[in-house]
């Protein structure tokens, strides 16, 4: 048996602790697991548990319309995102984003637009808009934090 090394990504999330077998390209050793599966290594440690954001798993109709009305997105209007939650009026930019995708997916991509009452951060779909927005996750993360907090 060896000594167990422990790494993390590039963004300083946990990957595991190897004995014998070799990490993921890209991984950095550190010295400890973190305590909490949630920490991230930051500045030569780990960030302590209480300053952690979690990213809601789902947000509304109304908070997602209304984060990308206002800023520091501004992505649609305030009267799109009005009519969006009213009626399921899909607002033009978003429009333009379901008309890049495979036109197998371009129908369940308009009904979930104009009709869910909830969007959930791990659909496929919200990868794919964030993308077409030039959005990294971190950055899709941090709109569904800020979308949560409307």
């Amino acid at each position: 048996m060896g000594m167990t090394k422990y790494f993390v990504d590039e963004n300083g999330g946990y990957i595991g602790g190897y004995d014998g077998a070799e990490p993921p390209a890209g991984a950095t050793e550190v010295p400890t697991a973190p305590d909490d599966a949630r920490q991230v290594w930051q500045d030569g440690a780990w960030s302590a548990v209480e300053d952690l954001i979690v990213v809601p798993d789902t947000i509304s109709d109304r908070q997602f319309f209304q984060a990308l009305a206002v800023p520091p997105y501004s992505i649609i209007s305030q009267a799109e995102a009005l009519a969006a939650v009213k009626t399921g009026e899909i607002p033009v930019a978003m429009t333009a984003l379901v008309g890049l995708l495979p036109e197998a997916s371009r129908f369940g991509a308009e009904m979930l637009l104009s009709g869910a009452t909830e969007f959930k951060r791990a659909h496929p779909l919200t990868a794919v808009f964030g993308q077409a927005f030039g959005w990294t996750e971190s950055q899709v993360d941090q709109f569904w934090i800020d979308a949560s907090k409307l």
